[in-house]
Parts: C-alpha cells; structure tokens; sequence
C-alpha cells in the first residue's frame, strides 16, 4: 500500500502534536536531525511499550520554515482512531512530565540514560541559541490550531539546564563509588590549552589544574557541547591563562588513579586575581 499523503492522514488524526522551534540563530542541519530521531524514539518507545504499535508510527511534517522558526506536525498512523487519541495524549503528558523533570534536575532514579540521551538531543539546539524557545501543542483536528493546547514550553536557560542534567544522567554514575566522583563549582585553570573545537568525550589534549582535587595538570575531556562552547568562546579573545572556570566535573578514574577530568558545566568564567591579591577576580561571564 503506498504511503498515504499528509492531507489524507490529517483528516484520519483526530489529534496530532505540532512542534515550534523559535531560534535567533541560524540551527545546525545534523542537531534538527538528531532533534526529530530523538523525538520520534520516544513516541515509538512509548507507543510500543504502552499500545503494544510497531515502530515508525510517528510521521514527521515540515509545515513552516521562516526566519527564525520552524514548524513541525506530528502525526500518528497505521492505528485506529481510539487508539491514535490515546497515544497522543498520553505521549504529550509523558513529554512534559520528563522534560520538566530534567529542567528541575528531578530526574534521578526514575529516568534511564536513554531517555537523558533522547532529552539532550531535543533541548541542545535551544540552549546553544542566545534566546531561543521549542514549544510542543496539541492539536484537535476539528477545533484548528486556533486552539491549540500548549503541552509544554522551555526557553534558552531551561534548556541548558536541562542538558547539563541529561549530560550528567548519559555520563552517570553505575556505582555508589562513581556518584562520588562528581564535583561541583570546583575552580579550574589551563596550563594547556587548545583553540581548535573538539569532539564531546574524546580527550582533547588540554591539561588543567583544579587544587581542590589535585596539583597535578591533567587532561581535559568536554561532556558537553554546551560546557565547550562557553569556554571556547572565550579562551579565544583572551589570555587564557589569567582566567579561572567555576565547574562541575566528573573525575575520570582509573581504578583509585585519577587520569583527568569530564567537563559537564561551566557557571562562571572570571579573571584570576594577581599573586598579591586575595580573592576572585572580575567576572567575565555568568
């Protein structure tokens, strides 16, 4: 049978989702992709473990693209229509429920690494952008987008927060021992830095210091594009030598030998203060 045209499933919906992605930056083609596979994941994951659907029930619609936004309609097919309602309710609160749990850092021993990696995947390009929003609607076919229901709703600041708590989730702790090799707002400084951009959790040839784990330089590995970006940004227009990173790392052991760091999130980035002055120096970003 061949596959049915968007106006034709449109008519068999009864409901569908609508995805609004307002960015003030032009998105990366490869992070909108891996945006839609995420989300199609879920929608399958949960269609399957909940309906008992095969894959593939979740078919994606490019309806709008104008500067700045892109729209996108969801439709659910191949099921009845009792059962595509249910499924579209029932994913919609999934998604909210887990994205909110992720921006609130809530997520712990109730979410999986896979779903922290579906989550890092949808949010990434909203809290790469300087003031980008994603929205996710319901939509009742016979009512219009006129009244569309806003299922959930995340800006910029949501969405770092909510990768830097996937990012720390996909990393995560199998052990009691490993949840203990997280660090939070430890002070860090290069003593080997790199301009280049790198791969997220590949060593990048960098060393740091951070005393309050240990004197010795050690190499630096970003966990996060996010975490990379910031630093990145800034290294390259300064001295990076006279700047201190308040940060969360994992420490990257192994056995009891600490072999370097897992850069997860950066909170501020400041000047360090002279050898004959005590305390922090300036801020240069928060």
């Amino acid at each position: 049978m061949p596959n049915k045209s968007y106006s034709q499933l449109m008519k068999e919906a009864g409901e569908y989702l609508t995805l609004k992605i307002d960015l003030s930056e032009p998105i990366e083609l490869i992070d909108l992709s891996e945006m839609f596979s995420s989300f199609g994941e879920q929608y399958d994951a949960y269609a399957m473990e909940e309906h008992g659907a095969g894959r593939g029930v979740a078919r994606f619609y490019v309806k709008e693209i104008r500067k700045g936004c892109i729209e996108v309609d969801i439709i659910t097919h191949a099921i009845d229509m009792m059962d595509k309602g249910l499924i579209v309710g029932g994913f919609a609160a999934l998604f909210s429920k887990r994205i909110r749990k992720f921006v609130t850092g809530q997520f712990q021993g109730n979410e999986t690494k896979k779903a922290g990696r579906w989550v890092a995947d949808i949010v990434k390009s909203v809290a790469k952008d300087p003031n980008g929003s994603l929205a996710l609607k319901k939509i009742d076919v016979a009512e219009g987008p006129d009244h569309a229901q806003v299922i959930v709703e995340f800006n910029t600041q949501e969405a770092q927060q909510a990768l830097t708590n996937a990012t720390r989730l996909v990393l995560g702790p199998e052990t009691p021992e490993e949840e203990n090799r997280f660090r939070q707002r430890v002070i860090m400084r290069f003593t080997r830095p790199d301009f280049f951009d790198a791969d997220v959790n590949k060593s990048t040839g960098e060393r740091v210091i951070i005393d309050e784990i240990s004197e010795r330089p050690l190499p630096l590995i970003y966990a996060s594009e996010l975490a990379e970006d910031k630093i990145k940004s800034v290294i390259r227009e300064r001295r990076i030598f006279k700047l201190g990173f308040n940060v969360d790392v994992y420490e990257h052991r192994i056995g009891d030998k600490l072999k370097g760091y897992k850069l997860v999130e950066v909170h501020q980035i400041f000047e360090l203060p002279d050898d004959d002055n005590d305390g922090q120096g300036s801020l240069i970003e928060d």
